[in-house]
């Protein structure tokens, strides 16, 4: 920064000659005048130059005072900002120490410290709160406030020998009720990890059948850690120490079914499980309960492989092309339609069992199938079906029961499972009765092999004599099956056949074993089916969505000009067959020979 500079002070001039003076006083004067000019100029130069000097470090110290002043004005806002924080930080303190000493008192309130005697107020003179609890060093142990008096609580004996006056082990338990170190002394089994309690069978449950699924609380692991396992124990004695089940560690879950063989009938059984953490370790066991079994046990088939999600699928050995109702058992159990428990009594099912837990079927009046009930199967024991009945239609007592099961149709492979020209019969004359069906194709086809030979029964021998994979159940589909082949598998984009002439003067009753007797004129109408297949439109159905099916695929129904046979009798010269063609594509007829040789393609069927 620039100095100040102090300049030198000018001298003063002489006096100036002034017009009075004498020449020579005029003279003098203004050399004397003259001779000081000189000097003063200098004098007056320094002076100008220490005032510039001067004046450039005024300015220097004016800008770093504004720059002072500016710093000194943030500098005051941040302490003023300082200031508020700590205003701020004080109010809060000032808060929480408020807060913590009314907490502080609180826990005073509810903790009163050793008392030689029991204390009738707080230990701030206030009224004792419910659950205030102090040591009685009387007594030698916490006591309780209950609200209206004091009641005792833990004892200080060594090893805790009562709660609250109750002597016994002490199991620690969640707000949820479960053991948290299980039911023996403490420590019981892995703290961690909550003892499942027994929550199906409920204790002293009677009548359980072969494979119950037992099932217990939800898992809790404390830290969090997932389950990995669940292990069970079925024994028949309450300590389990005689020879029984025990499934090891099984996939992670609340409940395990009993594998068929485990139990015998008529029977009491006691039964725990334990869940595992991922960490390794296990929960204690949960407290055993009991269950009875049954005197005799259901007898089911297995469950089915589930239905494929598309026409045209894989379906055990072939191809699905949709369900059919079929009759799967009779009954004469005098039963009025109604919803809820109903049991019918069937032919023995103990060794020959026919239904699976939970299958739905329908029971049907075959007077008048429309009068039927629709449920589930519950129970199957010996000769008694058990269905919960949900849904019905018509109303009325009857006897004449015909127990319906849906049915997978399952179209067999072209290549093996098609014949290009066969006969149903060598002669127009009329089949076995058991032809006399829109849906038991089956039947149908195995009467016709029994009744006489191939050179008579040609078609039906042919099909019954397949074996594709291993399987030799194929045979000639029934009218409403053979139908869903061209509903569901259909392989053309042409329209469909909509006139109303559909032959309706067919000699069988076809309402017989529970089918609908479906006689009406219109192409299509599958009253049968599930669900039920509405008449043709010419667009609906349309072409299926299964390329192998469609026209030119490897398993397409011939197209052009091409009639297959079903089993289903019409008359005694004539049986049912469905056209795959340009000219009437889908139309449903039949005809007086039953000698001309149609195609036909071989299906099989499997229970849903």
């Amino acid at each position: 920064m620039t100095d100040i500079v102090i300049p030198t002070p000018i001298d003063a001039l002489p006096p100036a000659p002034l017009p009075t003076d004498t020449p020579a006083e005029f003279d003098g004067k203004s050399f004397a005048l003259l001779g000081a000019l000189a000097p003063m100029v200098a004098q007056t130069n320094d002076a100008v130059g220490a005032a510039h000097i001067n004046a450039t470090a005024a300015h220097e110290r004016a800008a770093t005072a504004s720059a002072a002043a500016t710093t000194a004005t943030a500098q005051a806002d941040a302490a003023m900002g300082y200031r508020n924080a700590a205003q701020a930080a004080a109010t809060t303190a000032t808060d929480k120490a408020a807060k913590a000493d009314a907490s502080a008192i609180s826990a005073s309130k509810l903790n009163l410290g050793d008392k030689s005697a029991p204390p009738t107020t707080d230990n701030q003179g206030g009224v004792l709160r419910a659950g205030a609890t102090y040591y009685d060093t009387a007594l030698n142990k916490w006591r309780v406030w209950t609200g209206t008096a004091w009641g005792d609580g833990i004892s200080a004996a060594a090893g805790v020998s009562s709660l609250n006056g109750q002597a016994g082990n002490l199991t620690l338990k969640t707000v949820a009720g479960q053991s948290l170190l299980g039911s023996g002394d403490i420590p019981g089994g892995s703290p961690e990890i909550i003892a499942p309690t027994n929550a199906s069978p409920t204790n002293g449950a009677a009548s359980i059948q072969e494979t119950p699924t037992l099932t217990g609380s939800t898992y809790y692991e404390m830290y969090g850690v997932a389950q990995t396992a669940i292990q069970v124990q079925v024994h028949t004695s309450a300590d389990f120490a005689a020879p029984g089940y025990s499934s090891g560690d099984k996939p992670a879950g609340t409940s395990f079914t009993l594998p068929a063989g485990v139990l015998q009938t008529s029977k009491t059984y006691y039964w725990r499980m334990r869940y595992k953490s991922a960490r390794g370790t296990y929960s204690d066991w949960s407290v055993p309960t009991s269950f009875t079994t049954a005197a005799q046990f259901n007898s089911y088939i297995p469950a089915p492989v589930a239905t494929p999600s598309n026409f045209g699928d894989a379906l055990e050995g072939g191809f699905y092309a949709g369900m059919v109702w079929n009759e799967l058992v009779q009954s004469a159990t005098s039963t009025t339609i109604g919803t809820g428990s109903k049991t019918f009594t069937v032919p023995s099912m103990t060794g020959a069992p026919i239904v699976y837990a939970g299958q739905q079927l329908e029971v049907r009046s075959r007077a008048n199938p429309a009068n039927k009930m629709v449920g589930t199967v519950t129970g199957a024991v010996g000769t008694g079906l058990t269905l919960n009945i949900t849904s019905v239609g018509g109303a009325g007592t009857f006897a004449d029961w015909s127990i319906m099961s849906r049915y997978r149709v399952i179209v067999a492979p072209k290549a093996s499972g098609e014949n290009a020209g066969v006969a149903i019969k060598n002669a127009n004359t009329a089949l076995p009765t058991a032809c006399q069906t829109l849906t038991e194709g089956l039947r149908a086809t195995q009467a016709m092999r029994d009744a006489d030979t191939s050179a008579v029964y040609p078609a039906a021998h042919w099909a019954r004599g397949l074996n594709i994979g291993g399987r030799t159940d194929w045979y000639i589909p029934a009218r409403d099956e053979l139908e869903l082949c061209w509903r569901n598998l259909k392989p053309t984009t042409d329209g469909n056949y909509t006139a109303t002439d559909r032959p309706t003067g067919a000699t069988p009753s076809y309402a017989n074993s529970g089918s609908y007797g479906d006689t009406a004129n219109t192409h299509g109408l599958n009253n049968n089916a599930a669900p039920v297949g509405a008449a043709y439109t010419s667009g609906a159905p349309a072409q299926t969505a299964a390329a192998a099916f469609r026209t030119g695929g490897a398993e397409a129904f011939e197209y052009g000009s091409s009639y297959y046979w079903s089993s289903s009798e019409y008359s005694a010269s004539g049986a049912w067959f469905q056209y795959w063609g340009s000219s009437n594509p889908g139309v449903q007829n039949c005809n007086g020979y039953k000698t001309i040789a149609y195609r036909v393609r071989a299906v099989r069927r499997s229970i849903i």
